[in-house]
Parts: C-alpha cells; structure tokens; sequence
C-alpha cells in the first residue's frame, strides 16, 4: 500500500501564471494528456487504487477520474482539499522563472484578469470606478504576493484569503482523517489536489515547522509524490 499525492493537470491559467484559487478552472488539452499518461504511466508499474480522494473544483476531480479510471460517483471529494484561498489575489499573474521558481508580482500586471467567471463584482466590470478601485490596491497587492511567494511568514492575505498557518492545518487535518481511515487498505490511495493545498500537505508529511519553507518542493502538474505511509 502506498499513498501518492498529486497535483491537477494543466489549466489555462497554469499557462498564463495566474493563481488559480477557488476559481473553477476546467483542464486544458494538454492538462488531459498529462492525466491519461499518468494513468498509463501507473497501469504499467502495477499501481491499483482502491481508494480515490480528490478536491472538489473540476480540475482535480477530472484528474481524479482519468488518473484512477474510476468514475466521479466513486470519488471521495473532500472540501479540505479545495486549493488555497487567495482572496482578491485570484487571477494575479505571477512570474517563474526557467528553473521553477516563482517571483515577485510585477505592479502593473496585477489587474486584467481573464479567462474565467469572477466573483460577484460590487461594480460594472470594466467601468471608471473598477479601475479607480483597482489601481488604489496595486502596492497592497503587490506587498501581499511579494510576501506570499518568498516570506510566507509575513503574509498577509487580502479580504478572503487563507493564511498558510490554516491552509496547514486543513491538510493535518485530512491526514489525520486519512490516516486512520486506510491503516488497513488493501490498496494504494489516490489524493488529487492543487499546487497550493498539495504543498500544505507536505509541508506536515515532512514534518516541516518553517512556514518560510511552504514552497520548497516542487509540484508539477501530474507529477506523482509517493508516500508508503502517513505518520504525522
């Protein structure tokens, strides 16, 4: 029995660095082929799982079922496995660079944001008073992504938005909770998650206590992370 983790397939807004959030953002083309080769990558090294959990939002549920081969219904979807909550940060761009690491968020690109429905806005999109609003909260934006990408310690989520520390403790949480719930699996375990949760949750596998640490493992898109047991 073994319990692999693994981040969504690819999204648009993977592609354009924008932080997806709670956003419900579907796969792209290429997000679906790094699925169906996982699951072909895993069918060959006698992976089986007998048991799939998965965050709600389409990305990683879709995941879920093409990774596994099980169908939605068989899926346990777990809010705790939701992504991050970025508050009015979702949609931002921020920069990475050739070798993965991620940089501060440029001033002038943390407005204009596509490609997804938004929340309910409190004014017409698009209109005099949206952008006034917007461009008053470029430097706190800016401070808080800054601060969200190198100093997690410092971080201070917009209105809406998660700290580490809870997004931490959501993941202990559910290992918690899945630790006792498959101490006697016949089977390996299937978890599918965002970039921002998943690091949440290895930050408590590896027993980690440096919140400055949060994004020091990598997590590609569809990339298996294997554990052979869950010991917090």
């Amino acid at each position: 029995m073994a319990f692999y983790f693994v981040r969504h397939g690819e999204t648009v807004w993977n592609v354009q660095h924008r932080l997806q959030g709670v956003h419900d953002i579907p796969l792209d083309e290429k997000g679906i082929r790094q699925a169906e080769e996982l699951h072909r990558q895993l069918i060959a090294e006698g992976v089986h799982f007998v048991r799939v959990y998965s965050s709600p939002l389409s990305r990683a549920l879709r995941t879920a079922e093409i990774v596994s081969g099980q169908p939605a219904s068989e899926i346990f979807c777990d809010d705790r496995l939701r992504e991050m909550e970025f508050g009015s940060m979702e949609g931002d761009v921020y920069a990475e660079d050739a070798a993965g690491g991620r940089g501060c968020l440029p001033e002038a690109q943390t407005s204009g944001k596509t490609g997804a429905p938004q929340r309910q806005r409190e004014t017409p999109p698009g209109s005099d008073q949206e952008r006034s609003a917007a461009s008053q909260d470029l430097p706190e934006i800016a401070t808080a992504m800054e601060d969200f990408l190198g100093k997690p310690s410092r971080y201070q989520p917009p209105e809406g938005g998660e700290t580490f520390q809870q997004v931490c403790a959501r993941a202990h949480s559910f290992l918690a909770d899945l630790a006792a719930r498959e101490k006697d699996a016949a089977g390996d375990i299937l978890i599918v998650s965002h970039g921002g949760i998943m690091h949440g949750l290895l930050f408590v596998l590896n027993h980690r206590t440096d919140i400055d640490a949060f994004w020091h493992t990598r997590t590609p898109n569809c990339q298996p992370i294997r554990f052979e047991q869950i010991v917090l």
